[in-house]
């Protein structure tokens, strides 16, 4: 009944945004077929914004700082290197569910993949990062914060509002192109867009969430630790999430004119903090 539901909404529509799972294939699958029913109605192709993530790149260095991955950023204008992601590695079976409905013809697919999401966003539901929140968790279950490794792993991150206005981008390069039919279609791998406006080490953001838990009164210090994975793993199960090293040159959004404006993630995951915690607090009183 729920993949009727979606199937029927998807083929209704001209644009579909998928920001509720990257790793459903069921779900991608509803979504696919409703937009094919879509196509063939209307002749037209409807436009999917797929969000992915960086998880796909990540190295596997588990804390650590891999200086071969720092020396050869991800660049996602490599048409090539997207290809070449393993069809295994984290969310890419459903980016290749898009690839190749893109390929045959029924959809105008373009995938974001966003790092770690910062700052507070402005809808009517209040949410938060994945990554900053198991920090927290991880810290209030430790009482004190923790990065596994020596915590010198690097990630990109970017402002909640920043990949806002990449999504706008794409959403409306993707109408004119579904509009243009004079021009052949690109290859699906030249609409996949890697995110980055900054990066963080693992150490630094921990040392950041503890120290905004600390002067809350959460833990009883603001210093922080480092861990081996197998400690790491038994502190929190997703640990593995927020150790990898992530090094993206999003030319595909700069192509597009995408200028981040926030750039001050320090302080905003300080304020991400409070956040984190007030929804914390809800959902345990209710």
């Amino acid at each position: 009944m729920f993949r009727q539901k979606v199937s029927a909404a998807c083929s209704e529509a001209d644009v579909v945004i998928n920001v509720a799972h990257c790793d459903d294939t069921d779900f991608a699958a509803a979504v696919l077929e409703g937009m094919k029913l879509r196509f063939e109605r209307t002749g037209r192709r409807p436009v999917l914004v797929h969000t992915s993530g960086a998880l796909l790149i990540a190295d596997g260095a588990h804390g650590s700082l891999n200086p071969e991955t720092a020396a050869n950023p991800f660049d996602d204008a490599d048409e090539e290197r997207v290809r070449d992601i393993p069809p295994d590695a984290p969310h890419r079976p459903v980016d290749n569910m898009v690839f190749a409905a893109d390929e045959e013809g029924y959809i105008n697919g373009w995938i974001i993949c966003p790092p770690t999401i910062y700052g507070a966003n402005s809808g009517p539901i209040l949410r938060d990062s994945g990554q900053t929140r198991f920090i927290v968790e991880m810290a209030i279950t430790a009482n004190q914060g923790v990065y596994m490794g020596d915590g010198s792993a690097t990630w990109d991150n970017v402002h909640i509002d920043d990949l806002l206005d990449l999504y706008e981008l794409v959403i409306a390069n993707g109408l004119r192109s579904s509009a243009d039919t004079r021009t052949l279609k690109p290859s699906p791998h030249t609409k996949f867009f890697l995110v980055s406006s900054g990066k963080h080490t693992w150490g630094e953001l921990t040392s950041v969430v503890a120290q905004a838990l600390y002067e809350r009164g959460v833990i009883p210090t603001a210093q922080t630790r480092g861990a081996s994975y197998v400690e790491s793993i038994k502190l929190h199960p997703w640990a593995m999430f927020f150790s990898d090293n992530s090094f993206s040159l999003p030319t595909r959004a700069k192509n597009l004119g995408w200028r981040p404006k926030h750039l001050q993630w320090r302080t905003d995951i300080h304020h991400d903090v409070t956040r984190i915690l007030e929804i914390r607090a809800a959902l345990s009183s209710g």
